[in-house]
C-alpha cells in the first residue's frame, strides 16, 4: 500500500510538473495579441515623441551656435579686431547652412614703413606713400590719423561715408585740395581658417557642426521684423544662385557687422515700424528648410521651419552684440497657425525682451 501511495504521489507530482512546463509557454494567438498591442502603442506614441525628439536636437544645435557666437565676441574683445562666424550655405541647397567657420579680420595694415602716409583727393580717391596699394580694395575700411570713423572702400576704390553719417556731412578732404601726409590704418576683409596666416596665433576653434538633421534655415533668417523673407531669399541675392558665406562679425567695442559677397551689409537703424532691427537666425530641421529656388521642398507633413514649435530663433542685437535664444511660436495671437516669418520673429523678439536682454 505504501509503495502504491509513493508511486501515486510520484506520478501525480510528475504530472503536475509536466502540466506546469506546458503552461509556461505562449500560444501563437497570445503572441499575435501582444504584437498587435505593441504596434498600436507605437503608432499612438510616435506622433507625440517625434516633436520631443526634434525639440531636443534643435535645442542642442542652438546651444552650439550661441556658444560659438559668444566665443567670437569674446575673441574680438581680446584681439581688438573684428571676429565672428561665417555661415556657409550648403552647395546643393544654399537655403540651409550645415556648418559655421570661425573667421577674423587680420591685423590692421598701417603701411610698409614707420613713416607711411596716405593722400586723399577731393573726390575721395586714396593713394599710399610707402604702402601696398592693393589694400585699398572694396570690402576694406580705412581710418585716418588713427582716430574717428572708419570709411569703407567702394568697388572703384573710393571712400564711402559710414551709413550713420548725417546727409549734410562734409568730410574734411572734400574742400580745398584734399588732404595729404595722413597716417592711416586699413582694416581688411574677414578671412577664414584656411586663408588666415595668423590661425595658430589666434587659436581659432574648428568649424561649428550641428547635430544630425539640424541646420540654420537661411531662407527664414534675416534682419528685422518687417522685411518678409530672409537673408538669401530677398536681401542679399536669391537662394537659387547665391552661395557666398554670410559673415557675422563682432566689433571689439561692441556691435555687429554683416559681410556678404565682398562687402559689408548695412543694418538700418530703423526698418519700417521696427526702430531697433535685430539679426534673426532660425535653427531648424534639414527636411523643413530645403528649397529649390524660392520654392519649399515640402517634408512629409508639408510644414516649414517657421510653422513648427520644435525650432528656435537666435536673436543678435547689432548695437551691443548680445546673443539670446527663444523658441519659435508657429501660432498667432488668435491661436491659429501663422506661417508668416515676420510674426514668428516678433514673438522671438518679445521673448527676448521679456528676458531683459535688451
Amino acid at each position: 500500500m505504501g509503495c502504491a501511495m509513493n508511486h501515486l504521489s510520484l506520478f501525480s507530482s510528475t504530472g503536475r510538473g509536466a502540466c506546469a512546463r506546458r503552461r509556461r509557454g505562449l500560444t501563437l494567438i497570445e503572441l499575435l495579441v501582444v504584437v498587435a498591442i505593441m504596434t498600436t502603442l507605437m503608432a499612438v506614441s510616435l506622433p507625440i515623441l517625434n516633436p520631443v525628439a526634434e525639440n531636443r536636437v534643435t535645442r542642442e544645435g542652438v546651444r552650439a551656435l550661441q556658444s560659438a557666437l559668444d566665443t567670437a565676441r569674446m575673441r574680438a574683445s581680446r584681439l581688438k579686431r573684428p571676429c565672428g562666424l561665417a555661415l556657409v550655405p550648403y552647395d546643393a541647397y544654399p537655403s540651409v547652412c550645415l556648418k559655421c567657420d570661425p573667421i577674423s579680420c587680420p591685423p590692421n595694415y598701417c603701411g610698409d614703413a614707420l613713416d607711411s602716409t596716405c593722400n586723399i583727393s577731393t573726390g575721395g580717391q586714396v593713394t599710399l606713400t610707402g604702402g601696398d596699394a592693393t589694400m585699398l580694395k572694396a570690402g576694406n575700411w580705412i581710418q585716418f590719423n588713427h582716430t574717428g570713423p572708419w570709411y569703407r572702400f567702394s568697388a572703384q576704390g573710393q571712400i564711402q561715408l559710414p551709413p550713420d553719417m548725417p546727409t549734410n556731412y562734409k568730410p574734411f578732404w572734400s574742400e580745398g585740395a584734399g588732404a595729404s601726409g595722413l597716417p592711416f590704418a586699413v582694416r581688411q576683409y574677414p578671412v577664414g581658417n584656411s586663408a588666415n596666416g595668423f590661425k595658430k596665433a589666434l587659436g581659432l576653434d574648428p568649424p561649428v557642426t550641428f547635430p544630425r538633421g539640424v541646420v540654420i534655415d537661411l531662407y527664414a533668417s534675416g534682419v528685422g521684423v518687417s522685411g518678409g523673407a530672409g537673408i538669401l531669399a530677398s536681401q542679399w541675392g536669391t537662394a537659387s544662385t547665391s552661395k557666398m558665406p554670410i559673415m557675422i562679425m563682432f566689433n571689439p567695442g561692441g556691435g555687429v557687422e554683416i559681410y556678404y559677397n565682398g562687402q559689408a551689409v548695412t543694418i538700418p537703424v530703423k526698418q519700417g515700424d521696427d526702430y531697433s532691427p535685430k539679426i534673426y537666425l532660425m535653427v531648424g530641421h534639414w527636411s523643413r528648410g530645403l528649397r529649390e529656388g524660392d520654392t519649399l521642398r515640402p517634408p512629409q507633413d508639408g510644414l516649414s521651419n517657421v510653422e513648427v514649435a520644435s525650432t528656435f530663433w537666435l536673436v543678435i542685437n547689432p548695437r551691443t552684440g548680445l546673443v539670446t535664444s527663444a523658441p519659435n511660436s508657429p501660432f498667432n495671437d488668435a491661436g491659429n497657425a501663422a506661417s508668416d516669418v515676420v510674426n514668428t520673429r516678433r514673438f522671438a523678439r518679445s521673448q527676448r525682451d521679456t528676458m531683459g536682454s535688451n
